[in-house]
Protein backbone atom coordinates (compact mmCIF):
# COMPACT_ATOMS: atom_id res chain seq x y z
CA UNK A 1 0.00 0.00 0.00
CA UNK A 2 2.72 2.42 0.94
CA UNK A 3 4.81 1.65 -2.14
CA UNK A 4 1.78 2.29 -4.33
CA UNK A 5 1.35 5.72 -2.77
CA UNK A 6 5.05 6.47 -3.20
CA UNK A 7 4.88 5.33 -6.84
CA UNK A 8 1.87 7.57 -7.48
CA UNK A 9 3.65 10.52 -5.82
CA UNK A 10 6.75 9.87 -7.95
CA UNK A 11 4.65 9.83 -11.14
CA UNK A 12 2.97 13.07 -10.13
CA UNK A 13 6.31 14.74 -9.44
CA UNK A 14 7.72 13.44 -12.74
CA UNK A 15 4.70 14.86 -14.61
CA UNK A 16 5.16 18.22 -12.86
CA UNK A 17 8.84 18.31 -13.83
CA UNK A 18 7.96 17.44 -17.44
CA UNK A 19 5.42 20.27 -17.61
CA UNK A 20 7.99 22.66 -16.11
CA UNK A 21 10.63 21.75 -18.69
CA UNK A 22 8.10 22.09 -21.50
CA UNK A 23 7.20 25.52 -20.10
CA UNK A 24 10.90 26.49 -20.05
CA UNK A 25 11.32 25.18 -23.59
CA UNK A 26 8.57 27.48 -24.85
CA UNK A 27 10.06 30.38 -22.87
CA UNK A 28 13.51 29.76 -24.36
CA UNK A 29 11.93 29.55 -27.81
CA UNK A 30 10.30 32.94 -27.23
CA UNK A 31 13.67 34.43 -26.22
CA UNK A 32 15.36 32.79 -29.20
CA UNK A 33 12.79 34.15 -31.66
CA UNK A 34 13.02 37.60 -30.10
CA UNK A 35 16.81 37.82 -29.92
CA UNK A 36 18.00 35.83 -32.95
CA UNK A 37 15.29 36.35 -35.55
CA UNK A 38 14.14 39.77 -34.27
CA UNK A 39 10.53 38.64 -33.99
CA UNK A 40 8.60 41.36 -32.21
CA UNK A 41 7.19 39.61 -29.15
CA UNK A 42 5.50 42.16 -26.90
CA UNK A 43 6.65 42.46 -23.32
CA UNK A 44 3.06 41.91 -22.21
CA UNK A 45 3.20 38.40 -23.68
CA UNK A 46 6.33 37.62 -21.67
CA UNK A 47 4.77 39.07 -18.53
CA UNK A 48 1.63 37.00 -19.02
CA UNK A 49 3.69 33.88 -19.62
CA UNK A 50 5.70 34.44 -16.45
CA UNK A 51 2.46 35.12 -14.55
CA UNK A 52 1.02 31.78 -15.69
CA UNK A 53 4.22 30.12 -14.51
CA UNK A 54 3.87 31.67 -11.06
CA UNK A 55 0.29 30.51 -10.94
CA UNK A 56 0.85 26.86 -11.78
CA UNK A 57 4.31 26.02 -10.39
CA UNK A 58 5.46 25.51 -6.83
CA UNK A 59 7.82 27.67 -4.79
CA UNK A 60 11.11 26.22 -6.07
CA UNK A 61 10.11 26.38 -9.72
CA UNK A 62 8.79 29.91 -9.30
CA UNK A 63 12.07 30.96 -7.72
CA UNK A 64 14.02 29.50 -10.65
CA UNK A 65 11.65 31.28 -13.02
CA UNK A 66 12.35 34.58 -11.30
CA UNK A 67 16.06 34.05 -11.85
CA UNK A 68 15.37 34.09 -15.61
CA UNK A 69 13.74 37.53 -15.56
CA UNK A 70 16.92 39.51 -16.32
CA UNK A 71 16.84 37.90 -19.77
CA UNK A 72 13.87 40.13 -20.55
CA UNK A 73 16.17 43.13 -20.59
CA UNK A 74 13.50 45.50 -19.28
CA UNK A 75 14.52 46.76 -15.85
CA UNK A 76 11.49 48.45 -14.34
CA UNK A 77 8.93 46.22 -16.07
CA UNK A 78 10.39 43.14 -14.41
CA UNK A 79 9.39 44.65 -11.08
CA UNK A 80 5.80 44.16 -12.12
CA UNK A 81 6.57 40.48 -12.57
CA UNK A 82 8.19 40.35 -9.14
CA UNK A 83 5.05 41.95 -7.71
CA UNK A 84 2.96 39.28 -9.44
CA UNK A 85 5.28 36.64 -7.98
CA UNK A 86 4.82 38.09 -4.48
CA UNK A 87 1.05 38.12 -4.84
CA UNK A 88 0.90 34.52 -6.06
CA UNK A 89 3.32 33.41 -3.34
CA UNK A 90 1.20 35.03 -0.63
CA UNK A 91 -2.04 33.68 -2.10
CA UNK A 92 -0.65 30.15 -2.44
CA UNK A 93 0.62 30.16 1.13
CA UNK A 94 -2.81 31.20 2.37
CA UNK A 95 -1.43 34.34 4.02
CA UNK A 96 0.64 32.11 6.34
CA UNK A 97 4.08 33.59 5.92
CA UNK A 98 6.80 32.59 8.34
CA UNK A 99 8.43 35.64 9.87
CA UNK A 100 12.16 35.00 9.89
CA UNK A 101 15.24 37.15 10.45
CA UNK A 102 15.74 38.00 6.73
CA UNK A 103 12.21 39.41 6.60
CA UNK A 104 13.04 41.76 9.48
CA UNK A 105 16.19 42.85 7.68
CA UNK A 106 14.19 43.57 4.53
CA UNK A 107 11.65 45.58 6.54
CA UNK A 108 14.53 47.60 7.98
CA UNK A 109 15.85 48.24 4.45
CA UNK A 110 12.40 49.32 3.30
CA UNK A 111 12.22 51.83 6.15
CA UNK A 112 15.78 52.97 5.41
CA UNK A 113 14.87 53.61 1.77
CA UNK A 114 11.85 55.61 2.95
CA UNK A 115 14.25 58.10 4.54
CA UNK A 116 15.78 58.74 1.10
CA UNK A 117 12.39 59.91 -0.15
CA UNK A 118 12.01 62.22 2.84
CA UNK A 119 15.38 63.79 2.05
CA UNK A 120 14.36 64.27 -1.58
CA UNK A 121 17.16 62.12 -2.98
CA UNK A 122 14.92 59.53 -4.66
CA UNK A 123 11.53 59.52 -6.30
CA UNK A 124 8.57 57.46 -5.17
CA UNK A 125 8.96 55.27 -8.26
CA UNK A 126 12.54 54.43 -7.27
CA UNK A 127 11.38 53.69 -3.73
CA UNK A 128 8.68 51.32 -4.97
CA UNK A 129 11.19 49.58 -7.19
CA UNK A 130 13.43 48.88 -4.21
CA UNK A 131 10.52 47.94 -1.94
CA UNK A 132 9.27 45.32 -4.38
CA UNK A 133 12.73 43.77 -4.67
CA UNK A 134 13.31 43.81 -0.91
CA UNK A 135 9.88 42.31 -0.21
CA UNK A 136 10.50 39.49 -2.65
CA UNK A 137 13.94 38.74 -1.22
CA UNK A 138 12.50 38.78 2.30
CA UNK A 139 9.75 36.36 1.33
CA UNK A 140 11.95 33.86 -0.47
CA UNK A 141 14.56 33.72 2.26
Amino acid sequence: MQSSCALQNNKSRHKSELIYFMYLGVLCLMFFLRDVFAVSIPLVMFMGYFGVGYLIFDYDHSLALTAMMPLLGHGIQTNYLVLIAILFYVLKSGWKIAVKAPLFIMIFLIIYELFHIMNGNDSIAEYLRYVIQYAYIGLIL
